[in-house]
């Protein structure tokens, strides 16, 4: 259903108002899925964000949003934490990122700071 991309437009809004920027805009979106489907599912949910029906034109607490999604970059869920903290992975051979959600953890080891993916 359309839930996760209308409560990915009212994100993008209220980003728009925090920041004091422009209500027609384009932006690039960063997203995460579960280590566990992410090979499966990135191509289909990077398509279900990424609209064919594009610029987004919607009213949000009664201002209205023109937003054109230029792209979508998908990475695993817990890597983002990573990438905030490049400190976390100097000069460590090998690190094990533990991604605990509701109902699942996802394990992904990082091998001189890369995803090893026969290790997930």
């Amino acid at each position: 259903n359309d839930n996760y991309y209308l409560l990915t437009l009212a994100a993008i809004a209220e980003e728009i108002k925090h920041r004091k920027a422009e209500r027609k805009t384009e932006v690039i979106l960063a997203v995460g899925l579960p280590l566990s489907s992410f090979g499966r599912e990135k191509q289909g949910f990077r398509e279900y964000l990424l609209r064919k029906e594009q610029p987004a034109r919607f009213l949000y607490e009664s201002e209205l949003y023109e937003i054109t999604i230029k792209d979508v970059k998908l990475f695993p869920q817990g890597y983002s934490a990573l990438a905030l903290h490049p400190e976390y992975l100097k000069n460590e051979p090998s690190v094990l990122l533990v991604d605990i959600g509701g109902w699942t953890v996802d394990l992904m080891r990082l091998d001189n700071a890369v995803p090893n993916a026969a290790t997930c």
